[in-house]
């Protein structure tokens, strides 16, 4: 076999492991997270350090209602190995197949003795529109003026005009992987 063949092959068995062979496994939703013995203030902190260190953005920070949203982060690319946004296989197969961005709100609600973090995740995934084909000698170019060493998405006014992200429901693993960073950080304290 020649080198090209050989690198085709692999690239399609890692493509495949990262797919998965039967759809996306379901992933348990997230559950409260409740906690006795902190405070408020502390909480807000430790939240606002662990999406940070996710790379997420803070948007809105508000420590009297317990409220902290995050702008929306593109989904990491495998060779973005600093990334921690993908918290399963699924979420990074399919953030290296589509545009994926991903915003994280967590609510703060005080009850009784202790409290309680709610984390949300939302999915949204980048919708282009059809781009009209005139011959088939533009087919290649549809989308992109591209080279070797450098793409470049190419979209007319229209399609600009009419781009949309899409929202694709929740991420439970990251959700999940939040709330278990919170968890392990204040066990710690």
């Amino acid at each position: 076999m020649d080198k090209s063949r050989i690198r085709y092959l692999i690239v399609s068995v890692v493509l495949a492991a990262l797919a998965g062979c039967g759809g996306q496994v379901q992933v348990e939703p997230s559950e409260q997270l409740c906690m006795e013995s902190v405070r408020k203030v502390q909480l807000m902190e430790i939240c606002e350090d662990i999406l940070a260190r996710m790379q997420f953005v803070i948007e809105k920070y508000d420590i009297e209602d317990g409220f902290i949203k995050t702008r929306p982060l593109s989904g990491a690319q495998a060779f973005e190995f600093w990334r921690s946004d993908n918290a399963d296989l699924f979420n990074a197969a399919e953030s290296n197949i589509h545009s994926i961005q991903r915003s994280v709100t967590i609510n703060i609600l005080e009850s009784e003795d202790q409290l309680c973090v709610n984390c949300d995740v939302l999915v949204q995934r980048l919708s282009l529109p059809e781009q009209k084909i005139k011959s088939t000698a533009e087919t290649p170019g549809t989308f992109t003026q591209s080279s070797r060493s450098l793409q470049r998405l190419k979209l007319q006014a229209e399609q600009k005009r009419n781009m949309t992200w899409m929202d694709m429901g929740t991420d439970p693993a990251l959700e999940n992987k939040v709330l278990g960073l919170l968890r392990d950080k204040i066990n710690k304290l």
